[in-house]
């Protein structure tokens, strides 16, 4: 499902995901430790992820989880959903990247109604919810034992990290 585009579609190039090596990831590519990645949406538009280094196995899963996303048409749920746009995705697949670790567990990516994505964690009594609607500008939800919260995030996820920390327990 993940393949090259022909060079006359639209193209979104995202920044650059470094990995770096080590035991227990996936290597996109053996030889060269690096690949690009595109991604197509239902316009015939792309998005190319470039990724250095190992991805974890959760990164190639979750990239292959927002192709289907992308895919979705207008009304997908039918009651007039906007089909996903890839500033959403890029936006979820850049958070992804600068905020979790190959140890991470492998996010579920939910499509929202208004065009956005979603990621999320149900697991060990925790809840952890990451939507993106917009680039740069998140909607998170958390909840465990311990009580829950819900924060609007712009670029700044230090809160997310201890959150996302209590998943790999």
């Amino acid at each position: 499902m993940l393949d090259q585009m022909s060079a006359t579609a639209p193209r979104m190039l995202l920044t650059e995901c470094n990995y770096p090596s080590s035991e227990g990831v996936t290597a996109f590519s053996e030889a060269s430790r690096s690949t690009t990645v595109t991604l197509r949406d239902n316009t015939g538009g792309s998005i190319d992820v470039h990724v250095t280094g190992e991805a974890p196995q959760w990164f190639v899963a979750m990239l292959e989880d927002i192709q289907k996303a992308l895919v979705l048409r207008a009304n997908w749920d039918g009651y007039g959903a906007i089909a996903v746009t890839k500033e959403a995705a890029r936006s979820i697949i850049m958070l992804a990247a600068n905020l979790m670790r190959p140890n991470t567990p492998r996010p579920s990516v939910v499509p929202t109604n208004r065009g956005g994505l979603q990621l999320e964690w149900h697991q060990g009594g925790v809840d952890l919810e990451i939507r993106s609607s917009m680039p740069g500008v998140y909607e998170a939800f958390y909840c465990d034992a311990d009580g829950e919260w819900e924060r609007t995030l712009f670029f700044n996820f230090t809160e997310l990290t201890p959150k996302l920390a209590k998943l790999v327990h």
